[in-house]
């Protein structure tokens, strides 16, 4: 519904140019953490490293609106909600009735247009809702009037990188609408209500006439003192914390330099897995991959309390894992890691080495007691299966390892190739381990370990089953 919008927009703009120019743009890369709206904020506005870079540009800058329209309604809304990074709107609230007023003169002109409409048809967006704070602009925060706007999810959009560092930019997206069957197969073209969205894009429409073509004075009042108090040195002091780079250079060991190889067209993963007041964190993972140099940057929001994963690998042609982390002692910069207290004062952060070794893989389910067939439970509460990976053949760990596990559920092992593997599991504080993995045979009890091939991946389907 957003690009159809778009391109309806664009199409009747071009017939009748406003008084302003506008740029028409699609973003792509929504669910990755929102990566086209801010890879367009850092290469146009204010990239970190170089804040005062594009300052004309900057200078004619007026306003970014973001459409993020769906049909279960047909009431537009208009929101500067930070959905994927609440916490970083709090500056924003000190700035009280300027940062209101772009929303103020929306409901102004709905309002006009409910004054005109013809006798009998019904008011075009008569719920929309454009005074309060930031957190009520979304309807989250219960009103007596109506319901909430957007009853039970938070949703990033699209203005926020620009937001996010000092510029005026919102969102109209819809108001009241559940979205049941958002990011589900089910979200199919038979399930589009029309005529809801022509009428959201009628007043849409409406709307962005009178803005394109606001008057001077009206200009000043709605928009220009706002935009002159996110200029002010104090403003875009908060922007270098919100908006930074994060890099490095992937690389494997070498044993013939006896040192590190970069490591090009890699996979380099940049997802979230925790903090205070975050969105929903599927919208903070990102992808990328290396370049011949195996270099990797990822520019965008970030916050204070953020906990990142960041991860590299590289898979062969039907996607089997060839090259994994290495949690050995060839490791350099932690995966898991709070960057935003590693910024420079560019608002940069390199982190130097990510590792990674060929690799093949195995994958274990259903890790449990092999006396129970369940997890363990003791005083402190449920207690989760530790594994732990050694060479089968001297009984030490490996050079080159990583471990993944999900509860008891799965756990994956990363091991270097053609070196026998032997796994160990216990539950919490045990001291002997409740289940050895070896390979092992009458004929050879300690077993001859498991030994795969680059890419290969090794199988347990009830892994408490195969123990020793």
């Amino acid at each position: 519904a957003g690009i159809a919008a778009l391109l309806e927009l664009a199409r009747y703009f071009s017939l009748h140019p406003p008084k302003y120019s506008i740029l028409f743009i699609a973003f792509g890369g929504h669910h990755q953490a929102l990566t086209g709206s801010s890879w367009w904020a850092t290469k146009y506005l204010r990239p970190p490293g170089d804040p005062n870079r594009n300052k004309t540009f900057e200078k004619n800058f007026i306003m970014q609106i973001n459409l993020d329209l769906y049909t279960g309604t047909d009431i537009p809304y208009f929101t500067s909600y930070l959905g994927a990074w609440s916490i970083n709107a709090r500056p924003y609230w000190e700035l009280g009735d300027l940062w209101e007023r772009p929303a103020e003169y929306f409901r102004l002109v709905v309002e006009d247009v409910n004054k005109k409409k013809p006798e009998g048809l019904p008011e075009g967006g008569y719920k929309i809702r454009a005074m309060g704070g930031l957190y009520s602009y979304a309807g989250l925060i219960l009103e007596t009037e109506h319901p909430p706007t957007q009853p039970w999810k938070k949703f990033p959009y699209d203005h926020e990188p620009v937001l996010l560092i000092g510029m005026p930019a919102y969102t109209i997206t819809t108001a009241f609408d559940n979205r049941p069957v958002y990011g589900e197969p089910f979200d199919t073209i038979d399930l589009v209500n029309f005529e809801n969205l022509k009428t959201q894009l009628e007043i849409i429409r409406i709307f962005l006439v009178k803005l394109f073509n606001i008057p001077d004075k009206d200009y000043d009042y709605y928009i220009r003192e706002l935009k002159e108090h996110l200029m002010t040195p104090r403003w875009l002091g908060y922007r270098t914390y919100d908006w930074c780079s994060v890099k490095g250079v992937v690389a494997k060991w070498s044993k013939r330099i006896n040192d590190y190889v970069p490591v090009s067209n890699a996979l380099v993963t940049f997802t979230c897995i925790g903090g205070r007041e975050i969105g929903p964190f599927i919208y903070l993972r990102r992808f990328n991959f290396t370049d011949e140099y195996g270099r990797f940057e990822f520019t965008g929001g970030n916050q204070w309390d953020a906990i990142w994963e960041l991860s590299a690998w590289k898979v062969d042609s039907i996607g089997n894992v060839i090259y994994a982390p290495d949690f050995g002692r060839r490791a350099w910069a932690p995966l898991i890691q709070n960057f935003a207290y590693r910024v420079n004062s560019l608002g940069v952060c390199d982190i130097g080495f990510l590792v990674i070794f060929k690799a093949a893989s195995l994958v274990f389910y259903d890790v449990m007691s092999t006396t129970s067939l369940s997890l363990v439970v003791t005083e402190t509460g449920i207690q989760y299966p530790v594994l732990t990976v050694y060479q089968s053949d001297v009984h030490l760990p490996p050079e080159s390892f990583s471990y993944w596990q999900y509860g008891s559920d799965v756990a994956v092992i990363n091991i270097p190739p053609d070196i026998p593997i032997e796994v160990l599991w216990k539950f919490g504080v045990e001291r002997p381990p409740r289940g050895i993995l070896a390979n092992i045979t009458l004929e050879r009890p300690l077993g001859y370990g498991y030994k795969l091939k680059v890419g290969e991946t090794l199988y347990f389907p009830f892994t408490s089953l195969l123990y020793a």
